[in-house]
């Protein structure tokens, strides 16, 4: 291998991760970040919930490419931001 490959590799081990939707979670101004933040966090179950769909229309509205599943794995904590459910 060369070096740059093994500098390469070794930034993605040590990166941390995150989803697409994390990075555009992060790249909003605080106000929007908040808000969806707090659409994410209620359950799909509940009855106040925000559809995915609906999430993914809003944020593609602002010029975002995102797609339902991308949302909808952050939102079940099966995407890169997540171990077994926990965080990274």
């Amino acid at each position: 291998m060369t070096s740059t490959l093994v500098a390469r590799l070794t930034e993605l081990k040590n990166s941390p991760k995150q989803c697409k939707f994390s990075a555009i979670l992060n790249s909003m101004d605080k106000e929007c970040q908040a808000l969806t933040s707090q659409i994410i966090a209620i359950p799909q179950e509940d009855p106040d919930s925000v559809s995915n769909v609906d999430l993914v229309l809003a944020l593609r509205g602002d010029g975002y490419d995102i797609g339902r599943s991308t949302v909808s794995e952050h939102r079940r904590k099966i995407c890169a931001c997540y171990k077994d459910g926990v965080k990274n």
